[in-house]
């Protein structure tokens, strides 16, 4: 991956909770927990569910050493970067998406890059909001994929 994992210490982004995805076609959303390690864990699911809490999502465990659920992110002023392995192809492709910190409890991904050994491969511009959900029930943040 080409984003370094750093501490996050700032305030730009309440990281106390979890941000999810207003609902999509089959009222699918995604949602991404961010620790202050620098790293996140994503899922995805019905929107329903998400209201009761990431938490409780089933598989949650199963995820924690599964690299393609686990990715870096940087926040720099406004700007948020996050890089992720791309489904099935963990070691060759990463999902690399920028955005705008709109508030401490909105932030707005606004590109996403496949990349192949590091260098970009396709790319689309995006519109996808994403809102806190607070809660101090978070997902363990240690796992095997980042050191």
């Amino acid at each position: 991956m080409s984003i370094t994992k750093e501490d996050y210490t700032g305030n730009q982004l309440n990281i106390r909770g979890y941000y999810y995805s207003n609902p999509e076609k089959d009222n699918d959303s995604k949602a991404y927990v961010f620790f202050s390690n620098g790293t996140f864990l994503w899922s995805y699911g019905d929107y329903d569910s998400l209201q009761m809490g990431l938490v409780n999502w089933p598989g949650t465990e199963i995820r924690k050493d599964d690299p393609v659920f686990w990715g870096a992110y940087n926040i720099t002023g406004a700007q948020i970067i996050m890089e992720k392995c791309d489904i099935g192809k963990c070691r060759l492709t990463t999902e690399f998406m920028k955005g705008t910190v709109i508030n401490d409890t909105t932030f707005i991904l606004e590109s996403y890059e496949h990349r192949k050994n590091g260098k970009p491969s396709t790319s689309r511009i995006i519109e996808e909001t994403y809102n806190l959900y607070q809660t101090s029930n978070k997902p363990d943040s240690s796992n095997n994929v980042f050191d």
